[in-house]
């Protein structure tokens, strides 16, 4: 890919290299040379080196036994590992309840633990206020010898992703996420940002209900000290064939030019998120970070595939995507509000219908249960245009042409 220096940027593997130290001697002077003169690698290699920093090797640590106790919990099993610790399912003999424990590995602070450490807690006891259905709640927080835990509600389910692998309607992916971003309103509300949404980061429990988790603690302790035109980008991570996986997919622009992230960065990666659960992919085509990144400043969002989603939802998600954060979406409240006006059903239909139908019975019936749409028909039905085909695509059009917006054919004209 061309680069803003002139000159050609280093293949995805040579960046990731390059990144954590690992490039081929002979090619490491003309990479740096490049990056120097090179924005957009320069970010690039900012947000590997974050990932790659995140989590030392020599900091690994074995799982924690069966029986031991983390604060007042005893660890039951193990559930799972992420980039930034390990969950256990624990007891809580003080309530007498199950708990999801996440103990972090100790090597996320890098040299400045003492000052991490105590935001993290800070975030953690923040959540711990924040009561709502579509929030993983947070019990309780501590340290673990010279690690931190955090005590959360126990989810009995699936995450988002999973979930999705099933072709499953759009109107219920748009339910599910629709759910989770109430949970992202009311955290906005005060003054909560997660930084790190993703369908990975959403639960889908046994009982129906959609719960967010992992809010603001997905980053790395040094997030904050990250250097001018560095990302966190804690999840980051190429493929051998340069595709993109993990967190920088979500991220909004300003994140990965390295600023911090904001409400606005939440309602980025909803839209990056709700895109993908709708049509099956991600909004931004590219074959590396950089070039990913390039589509997201220039708002080149890739065409939508043919599907029932009605084309007013994927406006809904464009307003999302806007590469400004002050030309979205103002809070996360006003991007649902949007979503839910643009899934609810057209009336066109209902009046086609009784045009079709033809008859005045039909009409009548129509009368009865909605007045002003039926004379609407009756006025059409008296017009030649009744046989006339319907080329109109939008309701703003049909207006112009005939004064009757219901004369449109297709359903999912805004």
């Amino acid at each position: 890919m061309p680069s803003s220096a002139g000159s050609e940027c280093p293949s995805d593997d040579d960046l990731a290299a390059f990144a954590e130290a690992n490039l081929d001697a002979g090619r490491v002077a003309s990479v740096a040379r490049h990056i120097t003169a090179c924005a957009d690698c320069r970010r690039v290699v900012g947000a590997l080196a974050a990932a790659a920093a995140t989590i030392p090797a020599e900091h690994a640590e074995a799982d924690v036994a069966r029986g031991t106790r983390i604060g007042r919990y005893e660890v039951r099993a193990r559930l799972g590992e992420g980039a930034m610790g390990t969950v256990y399912e624990a007891h809580d003999p003080d309530l007498d309840r199950m708990v999801a424990l996440k103990v972090l590995k100790s090597g996320v602070w890098g040299a400045d633990t003492g000052a991490a450490k105590q935001r993290w807690l800070r975030e953690a006891r923040a959540m711990a206020r924040l009561s709502h259905p579509n929030v993983v709640a947070v019990h309780d927080a501590g340290t673990f010898g010279d690690r931190l835990f955090i005590a959360m509600e126990l989810v009995r389910g699936t995450t988002l992703r999973a979930w999705l692998a099933r072709p499953r309607p759009w109107r219920d992916v748009l339910d599910a996420y629709v759910r989770a971003g109430r949970g992202l309103a009311r955290a906005h509300a005060v003054g909560i940002i997660h930084r790190d949404f993703k369908p990975d980061n959403v639960l889908v429990g046994d009982d129906g209900e959609v719960r967010v988790t992992d809010f603001g603690l997905a980053r790395s302790g040094k997030e904050d000290d990250l250097p001018s035109g560095a990302a966190p980008a804690t999840d980051a991570r190429l493929t051998h064939s340069g595709a993109l996986v993990g967190t920088p997919a979500y991220m909004a622009p300003e994140q990965l030019s390295g600023s911090a992230a904001r409400a606005a960065s939440d309602v980025y990666a909803f839209a990056v998120a709700l895109y993908e659960g709708l049509y099956g992919d991600r909004p931004f085509d590219g074959d590396s970070i950089a070039e990913i990144t390039e589509a997201k400043r220039a708002e080149r969002v890739r065409s939508a595939p043919s599907s029932r989603v009605p084309s007013r939802v994927r406006r809904a998600i464009l307003v999302g995507l806007r590469a400004r954060p002050a030309d979205r979406y103002a809070t996360m409240d006003d991007f649902l509000d949007a979503l839910a006006r643009a899934a609810r059903p057209s009336r066109a239909p209902r009046v086609l219908a009784a045009l079709a139908a033809g008859g005045v019975v039909t009409l009548v019936a129509l009368a009865r249960r909605d007045a002003p749409l039926a004379a609407e028909a009756r006025a059409f039905a008296s017009t030649s245009l009744a046989n006339a085909p319907l080329p109109c695509t939008t309701h703003r059009e049909c207006a112009e042409r005939h004064g009757a917006p219901w004369v449109c054919r297709t359903a999912d004209h805004a």
